[in-house]
Parts: structure tokens; C-alpha cells; sequence
């Protein structure tokens, strides 16, 4: 599906893309393990991090294909989302559902949010060919603008989960749901 894409026509991309792998392979080693540093400790910076990261790369991919600069400057910035999207959305977003949910509705709860997710993988596959034959720049400029709204909604929505119980948690949604309550009164 994706073979037919702008970036994969270039004969010297596909030799860049092989180079690439090792490099890719790489940074699933040790990427991850800048959670280690201790300012990325709580999930919602990794979050945040992540989503920075990602978005400069889908902004840079995009700038190469409205400039028709595909060459290794693309894949560099392939190379930053991949990174960013393997430190933080990809393997974090999996511990953030276990831990968030209250145990009155964890069940439901996580069944529902698995299912969105895999719902929004299927609607971005399923669009990508689509979007690519419009515009190559604009499909990843709206994925780059995803990424950014990605870390507006973890900095405003997401609560930190970091040391704390499923209670904690609990207490936390229920505090949040007090403080709508007021706000609307006023």
C-alpha cells in the first residue's frame, strides 16, 4: 500500500531507507532508555517530548515534499518521528490505559480506549494513499499538526500517574469532576 507512495519512487531514497535500518534498529535499543534521565520520569513529559519530536518530523518530511527535496534530508526527519514515536506514544500510551482508569470501570474502560486506538490506526492507514495523491506536503503537515494537538491534549487533559495508586487515580478523576461542577456554577 505504501510502495506507491512520493517517498518510495526515488531509487536513491530506497538505498537511504536500507542504510536506515540499522540506525532505526539502534534507536529501539536505546531511545527508550532516555526515560531512564530523570526529567522524563513521568509519563506526561514523555508524552509531550514525544509529541514535539514527532511533529518536527512530520513538519520537516512535509517541508522536503512541497520543496521536492526528497533525499536524505527526508529521511532524517523520518528518522526523528520514528525515534520520538518509539520513546514515547508507541510503548508509553499501553502502561498511561492500564494506569488511568478507575477500578469501577477499568474493564470497560480499557477495552473501549484499545479499540479507539486501533479504530484511528485502521482511519489513518486506511486515508494515507488517499491524502498522498493530493498532496504528499500537506498529508504530513496534518500529521505534524496532530502530533502538536497530541501534546496540547496530554499537557491539559492527561494527569501524571507517576507513584500513584489506582485510588490516587480515582480520587484524582473525581476531584476534576468536582472542580467542572463548581466552575459551572459560578
Amino acid at each position: 500500500m505504501f510502495s506507491e507512495s512520493l517517498l518510495i519512487k526515488d531509487e536513491n531514497f530506497k538505498k537511504y531507507i536500507e542504510c536506515a535500518g540499522s540506525f532505526i534498529g539502534i534507536s529501539k535499543t536505546y531511545v527508550p532508555n532516555l526515560g531512564n534521565v530523570e526529567v522524563y520520569k513521568q509519563l506526561y513529559a514523555l508524552y509531550i517530548v514525544g509529541s514535539i519530536g514527532m511533529s518536527i518530523g512530520m513538519f520537516g518530511v512535509s517541508s522536503m515534499a512541497f520543496s521536492n527535496m526528497i533525499g536524505i534530508g527526508t529521511l532524517i526527519f523520518i528518522i526523528i518521528y520514528t525515534a520520538s514515536f518509539m520513546m514515547s506514544w508507541g510503548p508509553i500510551c499501553w502502561v498511561l490505559i492500564s494506569e488511568i482508569f478507575p477500578n469501577k470501570i477499568r474493564g470497560r474502560a480499557v477495552a473501549i480506549a484499545v479499540a479507539v486506538q486501533w479504530a484511528a490506526n485502521y482511519f489513518i492507514s486506511s486515508t494515507y494513499p488517499t491524502m498522498m495523491e493530493y498532496s504528499g506536503g500537506l498529508t504530513y503537515g496534518f500529521y505534524g499538526l496532530m502530533s502538536v494537538l497530541s501534546a496540547l491534549f496530554v499537557w491539559k487533559l492527561v494527569p501524571e500517574t507517576k507513584g500513584k495508586t489506582l485510588e490516587q487515580m480515582e480520587n484524582t478523576w473525581r476531584k476534576r469532576k468536582e472542580d467542572q461542577k463548581d466552575s459551572q456554577i459560578i
